[in-house]
């Protein structure tokens, strides 16, 4: 809402317009929260839509979330709870055709991938102090189901990076961690970056 204008004349009749108070200008760019700012900003939208990246890909963002026009947008697909899954139990998402990354944080575990999506199959093991990753190349649509075995994998995130110039692991984002606003956005799971991805990996 724009701040009200109070109009003053002048010596000789004619008149201007001036702010009466101070502007407030606040450009949000990857956040809804303000770097200076204190409280607790919320947004609401009840169905996904959709937001054009900093390479001018359009992506798929939840409801509830911001859209922020031209930053790169980070989604972690992940179900549940991504902070870990451990040995026998797994994680689930439903792909569409395209191109998917694992990606898992340091540590012994093996994540097997299976599901009725066709590319969905392989396996990663963890490594003891990097960061991890896989691409999974789906020409059907169906789920990609990553099971853990070994020992307890940490930090999971799926990521679908159909498009991406850049198709290495992003930054982790979790999903069932943190509360609102998250990591800015507003829905779990997803952030913005003013950044490109300068990661790669193991």
């Amino acid at each position: 809402m724009l701040p009200k204008k109070r109009r003053m004349y002048s010596n000789n009749g004619g008149s201007l317009s001036i702010w009466d108070q101070a502007q407030f200008f606040a450009p949000l760019k990857t956040t809804l929260v303000l770097s200076r700012g204190t409280g607790s900003p919320n947004f609401t939208r009840a169905t996904t839509a959709y937001v054009k990246d900093f390479e001018d890909v359009w992506r798929e963002v939840p409801s509830g979330a911001a859209r922020f026009e031209g930053a790169r947008v980070v989604r972690n697909l992940c179900p549940t709870s991504s902070a870990s899954v451990t040995a026998g139990n797994n994680k689930t998402i439903t792909a569409s055709i395209g191109t998917y990354v694992f990606s898992m944080g340091a540590g012994a575990g093996t994540i097997t991938f299976t599901g009725t999506a066709t590319g969905s199959t392989g396996t990663l093991d963890a490594d003891a102090t990097n960061r991890t990753a896989t691409t999974l190349t789906i020409t059907v649509a169906g789920t990609i189901i990553a099971t853990a075995s070994v020992a307890t994998c940490v930090d999971i995130q799926f990521e679908n990076v159909t498009g991406a110039s850049n198709q290495n692991p992003s930054e982790y984002v979790s999903v069932g961690v943190l509360s609102a606003p998250y990591h800015g956005a507003g829905a779990d799971g997803i952030k913005y970056f003013a950044t490109e991805n300068g990661n790669t990996v193991v």
